[in-house]
């Protein structure tokens, strides 16, 4: 069985209709920018790595990170290094969830959907790859750091991701069971608890259809739900669950 802390690293408003599919132009929301740590088994995994806003800034000037809120600041005050990170899964690879804060995590092996992976390095369009550091993906992918998933599988023991495509062609889930049930970690497939509550997709899409078939998926396995960015996670769960 494994706990998970919820680390959020940034805070910002966002016009409704990217984050719900055809919302209303003059509202916004307000949202945070999760990773996650997974702890359990003798084994510390990062569910995606965290960003600083030394990069961030080029993507969304408008974030807000508080410096305790950077992500190396948020493992040290649950008493882990970075060294101590043996295993990161990354959910997809836009600039808030796969930064160069990965470089610090020398010991760890780094999963990735194949299909994220071929989208960014070899777009079928320029839009596929303009909110990622493609140097720093790059880099990794030429070093063989990462390993590439295909669809759904186990890749720890009490551990699997979940193919959901939808917000980008290779968004994955991580389900991760807990001693309160399967908790499934769902990427940006889901932005928020009202995306999956009121059967609602995300603005900020790639594939309509996947995005109601991923929830339809992570509804009818989760106990719990963890959405990519809703505050409301903590309010729910608490900075520690399972």
């Amino acid at each position: 069985m494994y706990t998970i802390h919820p680390l959020p690293v940034g805070e910002s408003v966002e016009p409704e209709p990217r984050i719900f599919y055809l919302g209303d132009c003059s509202k916004t929301v307000r949202l945070w920018t999760y990773f996650w740590l997974v702890r359990g088994n003798g084994r510390n995994i990062l569910v995606d790595t965290g960003f600083n806003m030394a990069k961030g800034e080029t993507f969304n000037p408008e974030m807000k990170q508080p410096e305790d809120w950077q992500p190396l600041s948020r493992l040290s005050k649950l008493g882990v290094s970075p060294e101590e990170i043996d295993m990161v899964i990354l959910t997809h690879l836009h600039w808030d969830h796969f930064s160069p804060t990965a470089r610090q995590f020398e010991s760890a092996v780094f999963w990735v959907n194949k299909t994220e992976l071929e989208a960014v390095l070899a777009p079928p369009h320029p839009w596929f790859a303009q909110f990622v550091l493609a140097d720093t993906i790059r880099q990794f992918k030429d070093q063989g750091r990462f390993r590439e998933v295909e669809g759904d599988r186990e890749i720890a023991e009490g551990i699997s991701v979940l193919h959901t495509g939808g917000h980008t062609p290779g968004n994955q889930s991580v389900v991760v069971q807990t001693s309160l049930g399967k908790a499934i970690i769902t990427g940006d497939v889901v932005f928020t608890y009202r995306n999956i509550e009121e059967d609602v997709p995300v603005g900020f899409n790639s594939n309509l259809m996947e995005c109601f078939a991923a929830m339809q998926k992570i509804r009818a396995q989760a106990d719990i739900i963890l959405p990519g960015h809703d505050p409301l996670v903590v309010e729910r769960y608490g900075w520690e669950i399972g």
